[in-house]
């Protein structure tokens, strides 16, 4: 690479003075070598930039109490999970909301009636116990209705790639058996029934994790939704869900690095390779 500086004396005049640099020497194929690195590092740039983008979603830490969907990612209701959804439309506070037999620390959407289907928090920093629920800090109450799932949707925000991983755990001592689903606009990613064990001894029961990795576009769904599996007693059920996403890079960010790159290649192929000194003027 040549690199030219322009000096600007007092009194005006031009001077050009020729500094040689490595690059200079470079012709034919190690200069393309040269470029190709380049051009890969840069590669990596801008790889770098759009993972350091990357964003997490925590089902249990952006639970909202007093917003049920948009601009929340999150929204919380009941139907047929990855076929039907309806927002619950209550939120029923601490002392308000019954989860299986816990009366006061929790808090919960439902469909006004207090009680299922519903999806809920434990709003203290201790695991509660009631009737024969054991409900731990750290997860989502969820339980299916008589004849509707409850289901947690995630709408992506922007487009990206996502990677989806949660769990579903028994939190009922006596439980009847559920099926935890994940559907993807409406395509069924994972299904997995929980039957046992029950939950004892202050923690929760038998669980089942699951983990995807997908590209979306913005506002696109998945639904994370417990079904009954026939009976809706004692479903009880703990359910997370951590979302990672990283942004397609932004086309200023690509733009940049490819403007600069065909520069950079243009001026490469294009300074003359002849060696003749340009003309140097002393001023006093």
């Amino acid at each position: 690479m040549r690199l030219r500086i322009f000096v600007f004396p007092a009194a005006g005049t031009l001077v050009w003075r020729r500094v040689e640099t490595p690059f200079d020497h470079l012709t034919g194929e190690p200069k393309m070598r040269y470029l190709t690195t380049v051009f890969l590092a840069g590669l990596m740039v801008v790889a770098t930039e759009s993972a350091s983008r990357a964003t997490l979603y925590d089902a249990f830490a952006d639970f909202s109490s007093t917003t049920n969907g948009s601009p929340n990612p999150w929204s919380y209701g009941d139907g047929t999970t990855g076929t039907s959804f309806t927002p619950y439309i209550a939120f029923s506070p601490s002392g308000v909301c019954n989860a299986g037999g816990i009366l006061s620390g929790i808090a919960c959407w439902n469909t006004s009636n207090n009680h299922e289907p519903s999806i809920g928090i434990n709003t203290t920093a201790s695991t509660l116990s009631g009737g024969t629920v054991i409900l731990p800090t750290g997860v989502l109450y969820a339980h299916p209705g008589p004849s509707t799932d409850t289901i947690l949707r995630f709408t992506a925000p922007s487009a990206g790639t996502y990677a989806i991983s949660g769990t579903f755990e028994i939190l009922d001592t006596s439980p009847t058996g559920v099926i935890g689903l994940v559907e993807l606009n409406g395509l069924n990613v994972y299904s997995g029934t929980l039957a046992g064990p029950g939950a004892s001894g202050g923690s929760p029961g038998g669980s089942e994790s699951f983990y995807f990795v997908t590209a979306l576009s913005a506002g696109d769904v998945i639904d994370i939704g417990v079904n009954n599996d026939g009976n809706y007693l004692f479903d009880s059920t703990g359910l997370t869900v951590d979302i990672s996403a990283t942004s397609v890079p932004e086309p200023s960010s690509l733009a940049i690095f490819v403007v600069g790159l065909i520069c950079l290649a243009s001026l490469g192929m294009s300074w003359p390779r002849y060696r003749s000194n340009w003309a140097l003027r002393d001023y006093d």
